[in-house]
C-alpha cells in the first residue's frame, strides 16, 4: 500500500476513535460540572491535570523512539519493546513515588491528594499501553489502538455517570479511569502479541537500557517541557487561585483542547511516514507535510473566529453557571492555529532527527509559559493562565516553523498564500455570522456560516471540494 493511501486511511481511523473519545470525554466534564459543586470539579481536574504531568516522565520518550525504530526498522522489535516495557516499568515506580511526594509537600487537601494517587497510578497503566500499541503504529496498524482507547472512555462515562447519579463520594471518580486503564492494557498485549508476534523476554541488560535512554532523550525532553507548560497552568492556579477557579479555566480549555483530537488524529497517521519517508523519499515527505499543513489550516483558522464569535453562547449553552468562562474561552480560541499547525512542524524536527531542536524551542516555551504563569494569574487570574498558555503556543510554533523550513525547505511563501486567503475567507464568514447571530440561535447561524466559508475557499482557490472528495474515494 503507498505512504499516501497508508496516512488516509490511518487518518480516518483515528480521526473517527478520536472524535468519539473527545466527544465522550467533553460530555463526561460537562455531566460532572452541571451535577457537582464546582470546587469538586476543580479538585478533579486538577488531579488529573497533575497525574497527566507525570506521565512523561514516566515514558521518557521511548515510545516516540519506539515508533521510529520500528518503522524503520521491524527485525529488533520485540527486543525493543521488551527493553522499552522494563525501563518504563522503573521509571514508572520511580514517578509515581516522587509525586507522591510531591503533592504532600505541597500540602493540599486529603482528597486532592487521595485523587493524584490514583490518578497516578493510572497513568502508569495508561503509559505501558501506550509501548504495545507503538508496534502496532509502527507498522501503521492503528484500528486496534483506536478500538481500545474508544473502549476506554465508555467505561469511564458509564461508570463515571453512575457513582455520580447515586451520590457516591468524590473519591469513587478515580476509579473508572483506573479500571478502563487496566483494561486497555491487557486488551494492547493481547493484540500486539497477535498483530506483531510480540512475546515478553524481560532479560535485559544495563547497557542496552542506556542507549535507549540516549536515543530517546531528545523526545523525552520535548515531551516534558511540551507537558509542563500546557499543564503548569493548572498547578499554578492551585497556589494562587481557588479550586472553583480551577474548575472555570476547564471548562474553557476542554471545550477547546476536546478538538484537539484533529491535530493529534493526523499526526498520529503522519509521524510513521515523515520517519519513513525521510530515509526513503524525501520529495514524498515534503509533499505529505505540505498536504497535512494545509488540511489542519483549512480547519482551524475557522475554529478561532466561530470560537471568539461565540464563546458567551457556547458557555451559556453548556456550563450555565460558568459565566467566568467566557473571557478565557475567547483567548483560548486564538490557540487553535498555533496548537493545530504545530503537530506536523514538529513532528518534522523529530521524524527527521532534529529533535535536539524540537527539544530546545520546548524548553524556550516551557520558561515563557512559566514566568507569564507567575506573573499573569496573580494579577487576572485565570484569564491570565490563558494568556500565558497562547503566548507559548504562539513561540513554540514559530520557532518549529522556522526551522521545520530549514530542515526540509518547504515553500513558505505558498502556505503563506494560503493562510491569507483561508483568513480572507473567514473575515467575510464573520460578518454574515454576526448579522445571523442576532436573528436567530447560534448554531444554524454557525452552520450557515460553514458553508460560506466552504464555498468562499473554493471560490479563492484554496481547496477544490468536489476534488478532494473524489480523491478520498478513490484512496480509500
Amino acid at each position: 500500500m503507498s505512504s499516501a493511501k497508508t496516512v488516509t486511511k490511518n487518518s480516518i481511523f483515528l480521526l473517527i476513535s478520536s472524535i468519539f473519545q473527545k466527544v465522550v470525554s467533553f460530555l463526561y466534564f460537562m455531566y460532572l460540572a452541571r451535577q457537582l459543586p464546582a470546587d469538586s470539579v476543580g479538585k478533579y481536574a486538577f488531579s488529573i491535570s497533575f497525574s497527566f504531568m507525570f506521565a512523561v516522565f514516566m515514558d521518557f520518550g521511548t515510545n516516540s523512539f519506539l515508533i521510529r525504530k520500528i518503522a524503520r526498522n521491524e527485525e529488533d522489535s520485540n527486543k525493543n519493546v521488551n527493553n522499552v516495557f522494563v525501563l518504563e516499568i522503573i521509571l514508572g515506580l520511580i514517578f509515581i513515588l516522587i509525586s507522591s511526594l510531591f503533592v504532600n509537600i505541597i500540602g493540599y487537601p486529603e482528597i486532592t491528594k487521595q485523587l493524584v494517587y490514583i490518578g497516578i497510578l493510572t497513568v502508569f497503566f495508561d503509559n505501558l499501553t501506550t509501548t504495545f500499541y507503538a508496534t502496532l503504529r509502527g507498522k501503521q496498524e492503528l484500528w486496534f489502538e483506536s478500538i481500545g482507547y474508544a473502549a476506554y472512555q465508555v467505561i469511564v462515562f458509564s461508570l463515571g455517570i453512575y457513582l455520580v447519579t447515586n451520590n457516591y463520594p468524590l473519591l469513587y471518580l478515580a476509579f473508572p479511569p483506573l479500571l478502563a486503564s487496566s483494561s486497555n492494557l491487557i486488551y494492547s498485549i493481547i493484540i500486539a502479541k497477535k498483530r506483531s508476534n510480540f512475546k515478553f523476554d524481560l532479560h535485559f541488560k544495563k547497557e542496552e537500557l542506556s542507549h535507549i535512554m540516549k536515543q530517546a532523550l531528545p523526545f523525552a525532553l520535548t515531551g516534558i517541557f511540551t507537558k509542563i507548560y500546557s499543564s503548569i497552568d493548572s498547578f499554578f492556579l492551585s497556589i494562587f487561585s481557588t479550586d472553583e477557579h480551577i474548575a472555570y479555566y476547564q471548562a474553557s480549555y476542554k471545550l477547546v483542547f476536546a478538538l484537539q483530537f484533529i491535530p493529534i488524529a493526523i499526526g498520529s497517521a503522519i509521524f510513521p511516514a515523515f520517519a519513513r519517508d525521510f530515509k526513503e523519499n524525501k520529495d514524498q515527505l515534503k509533499a505529505t507535510f505540505s498536504k497535512s499543513f494545509k488540511v489542519l489550516s483549512f480547519v482551524a483558522i475557522p475554529l478561532s473566529f466561530l470560537f471568539t464569535i461565540f464563546a458567551k453562547d457556547m458557555i451559556l449553552l453548556l456550563y450555565p453557571r460558568y459565566l467566568e468562562s467566557i473571557p478565557v474561552l475567547q483567548v483560548f480560541a486564538f490557540s487553535f492555529f498555533f496548537m493545530f499547525l504545530n503537530t506536523p512542524v514538529g513532528l518534522i524536527l523529530s521524524s527527521c532527527d532534529k529533535q535536539k531542536i524540537n527539544t530546545r524551542n520546548s524548553f524556550i516555551a516551557m520558561i515563557i509559559n512559566l514566568v507569564l504563569n507567575l506573573i499573569l494569574i496573580p494579577i487576572l487570574d485565570i484569564k491570565g493562565a490563558a494568556i500565558a498558555s497562547l503566548i507559548s503556543f504562539m513561540m513554540l510554533f514559530s520557532l518549529n516553523f522556522i526551522e521545520a523550513k530549514k530542515t526540509i525547505n518547504f515553500s513558505a511563501s505558498k502556505i503563506f498564500r494560503t493562510i491569507l486567503k483561508i483568513i480572507l475567507s473567514c473575515f467575510i464568514m464573520s460578518f454574515l455570522v454576526l448579522f445571523l447571530k442576532t436573528r436567530m440561535h447560534f448554531i444554524p447561524s454557525a452552520i450557515i456560516g460553514g458553508f460560506l466559508y466552504l464555498l468562499l475557499i473554493q471560490v479563492f482557490g484554496v481547496y477544490n471540494i468536489k476534488q478532494a472528495i473524489s480523491n478520498l474515494k478513490l484512496k480509500l
